[in-house]
């Protein structure tokens, strides 16, 4: 199991890093021993969370809506630790608005973070990873996606998370034999920075809690 978990001088991209879960995936793989490289479209806080870590960490803000922008993410690895072995894509957005307050502009805005930027930040680490026949990637979705939606996130929201799970699947398929190997997380309930408005006072916290099995 320790050598499963070994991650001592992989170099890892993770976007969305600057905070929440992206945040927490930089800090336990740095503390693996592994030389990171973050992106988030924050760049004070990313910053700030790049201070946060030991050993070799480089971090650069970035915006995945933007292909230029996720392939700057993958040359400055290669510039600095000549490949890239792992990426998780923690970059995402959450959108909370009513059904009948949704507009064109926010449905484009979280299907161009969430699902075109999964897409092509996977994309440019493909680039990279099977030339060399090898590497790791994983995406996140959220388990918002089996009910259509949730009591925080909407059905946009929800439909990019299905997405980020279809696209998955089909880099799976498509990647046998290559040596590289894809997995999706799909999340339940996570206290999140974007989510702290959503949270009002600590017994609706613990009644979400409380329906986690495990408290998890």
């Amino acid at each position: 199991m320790a050598d499963f978990l070994n991650l001592r001088d992989r170099v890892i991209v993770i976007t969305g890093a600057a905070s929440g879960m992206g945040r927490a995936v930089a800090r336990a793989a740095s503390q693996q021993g592994a030389r990171l490289v973050l992106s988030d479209f924050d760049g004070d806080r990313l910053k700030a969370t790049a201070g946060e870590l030991d050993g070799e960490v480089r971090h650069l803000r970035a915006d995945v809506t933007r292909l230029p922008e996720i392939d700057a993410i993958f040359a400055l690895a290669e510039r600095e630790f000549s490949r890239i072995d792992g990426l998780v894509t923690c970059a995402g957005i959450i959108t909370t608005l009513p059904l009948l307050e949704v507009t064109s502009e926010e449905w484009d805005r979280v299907f161009a973070v969430n699902a075109k930027g999964t897409f092509f930040t996977v994309q440019a680490a493909l680039r990279r990873m099977i030339p060399r026949g090898q590497g790791r990637i994983v995406t996140i979705g959220s388990d918002s996606y089996k009910l259509g939606g949730g009591r925080i996130a909407n059905i946009p929201y929800a439909a990019t998370k299905g997405a980020v799970v279809t696209m998955t699947k089909g880099f799976a398929r498509t990647l046998v034999g290559t040596g590289v190997r894809i997995n999706c997380v799909n999340p339940g309930p996570t206290a999140l920075p974007k989510r702290t408005d959503h949270y009002h006072g600590r017994r609706r916290h613990h009644s979400r809690e409380n329906r986690i099995p495990g408290s998890r």
